[in-house]
């Protein structure tokens, strides 16, 4: 009887034993298909990322190569077309030279890089951008990538401010307007140059061949100055800068307020604020907005530094006074308003007059890029030393304003200075604006501009001892002609 029981049990555990082997070979089988997969997966994964990098290093190859040689081919060039002609032979010999690249094999497969200029765009003014477009392959996955150089041909604008004024058009002078210094214009029609109502030009007068004498019109007791010929002039507009990208500065609480807020706002202006307050900028720094008012806000910048604001704004007796060895430029986007005595960078005693030692010296340590197309208007005994340049903003010195520094604006429509208003300048840059001067207007520089009209006692006499204007370029570096190296991103078929 115990024999036939154990018969049976012996054949089950061969079963048993074999089911067991079946379950685990499915189960292997299955985890082998499973890691060949999730391989397959990672080899394709990988590849996808490589393609990608592969094509990114095509493009830098040839932009870097762009970047090194710039300048050379800008000092060996003698005009725009040349210049840009050159360029373009820049990015293709970088393309050649690169080829498909040059990369090790992957999992014994060659990477290709392949490179080319996709399009050019003249966007005017001496600018051209250029389109560069790269595919990256590797084991049958091609991915692309695309970037924007912008390239600038740098005109050494010297800008001749060799006289009190020179205008594309005409120059009229009535009720008592006087100009200290010579004059001059790019037209030559009879009464180009008009005076009348016992205004007076006490200097030579200048414009193109035929120099005629009936250039300049004046009454008939009126002795006229002296008419001589000189070459057409071309007066264009300084490249304006694209604005820098900062983070904001870090929240800042003095006493109980913060001066520098949670959004990085610049605020000093409650009864809780200090007066006289020292704020120490060590960095290039982005502030939203920056508003000041009856307190005096001292910058101390001892390293230069760029201050990109949104808005600004300064009234009520609000003071901003800028000291340290560092140079501060700011870039406004939107608005500026500087009202009701205020006083910017303003040298020694707020309400002494300064030297003209101390005042050529604290003009240089702020320049002003006005994004902005609201008019700027400087008026109501408000101060500024510094020197600004408006993309395109009309600009009003009125109501005894008072500017020390270089102005430069885009406008097309008009720049106007009356009510008293005074400004000691290098040049006053407007050459697409109208210039209209009246009811006492004071300027000492030189300006040019599309047309001048003078009236009611105003004054220009011509100065040209001072700074050099920050807004030209100065020594040529790549960043001066490559001015723009887009992000690069990827190109989707």
């Amino acid at each position: 009887m115990v024999k036939k029981i154990v018969k049976p049990e012996r054949g089950s555990i061969f079963i048993i034993t074999l089911m067991v082997l079946v379950v685990m070979s499915i189960l292997g089988t299955a985890i082998l298909g499973y890691t060949l997969s999730n391989n397959k997966m990672s080899i394709h994964d990988s590849n996808f990322q490589s393609a990608y990098y592969i094509a990114e290093t095509g493009v830098k190859y040839v932009t870097n190569k762009v970047v090194e040689n710039i300048v050379n081919v800008y000092d060996t060039s003698n005009d725009k077309n040349e210049f840009f002609s050159k360029v373009e032979q820049l990015i293709n010999q970088s393309i050649s030279s690169y080829g498909t690249g040059s990369f090790d094999m992957i999992r014994g497969i060659q990477p290709v890089s392949n490179v080319r200029l996709d399009q050019k765009i003249d966007a005017g003014n001496g600018k051209v951008i250029y389109i560069l477009s790269a595919t990256g392959s590797i084991g049958g996955i091609t991915r692309g990538v695309q970037q924007k150089l912008e390239v600038i041909y740098p005109q050494l604008l010297s800008i001749q401010a060799d006289m009190a004024v020179f205008a594309e058009d005409n120059i009229e002078l009535s009720g008592g307007a006087q100009i200290n210094g010579p004059v001059g214009s790019n037209s030559n029609t009879v009464g180009t140059i008009k005076l009348d109502g016992g205004s007076n030009i006490n200097g030579d007068c200048y414009v193109p061949a035929p120099a005629s004498p009936d250039a300049v019109s004046v009454p008939s007791w009126m002795t006229k100055p002296n008419v001589h010929s000189i070459p057409r002039r071309q007066y264009t507009m300084p490249y304006f800068p694209e604005f820098p990208t900062y983070v904001k500065l870090d929240a800042l609480k003095v006493s109980s307020e913060h001066l520098i807020d949670l959004s990085g706002n610049l605020r000093s202006f409650s009864n809780s604020c200090p007066d006289n307050y020292v704020l120490e900028i060590t960095r290039d720094a982005y502030i939203p907005d920056v508003y000041i008012r009856d307190k005096t806000l001292t910058i101390r910048a001892d390293d230069d530094i760029e201050l990109v604001i949104d808005n600004i704004k300064i009234e009520g007796g609000g003071h901003l006074n800028l000291i340290g060895n560092g140079k501060v430029t700011m870039y406004i986007r939107n608005r500026m308003d500087f009202l009701n005595g205020t006083k910017v960078n303003k040298p020694g005693d707020l309400w002494g007059t300064p030297t003209a030692e101390q005042r050529s010296k604290t003009i240089e340590k702020l320049t002003v890029y006005y994004e902005g197309t609201y008019p700027i208007s400087i008026g109501g005994d408000v101060e500024i030393y510094g020197s600004l340049y408006a993309k395109t903003a009309d600009i009003t010195l009125t109501q005894g304003g008072g500017f020390q520094g270089h102005i430069m604006t885009g406008s097309t429509g008009t720049l106007r200075i009356n009510g008293g208003a005074v400004a000691l300048v290098r040049v006053i840059y407007a050459p697409y604006a109208d210039i209209i001067m009246e009811q006492g207007g004071n300027v000492k520089g030189a300006i040019i501009g599309k047309s001048l009209k003078a009236t009611g006692g105003t004054v220009i006499t011509y100065v040209s001892q001072y700074p050099d204007v920050p807004f030209l370029p100065g020594e040529t570096e790549s960043d001066h002609i490559v001015t723009k190296v887009s992000p690069i991103r990827e190109k989707r078929n």
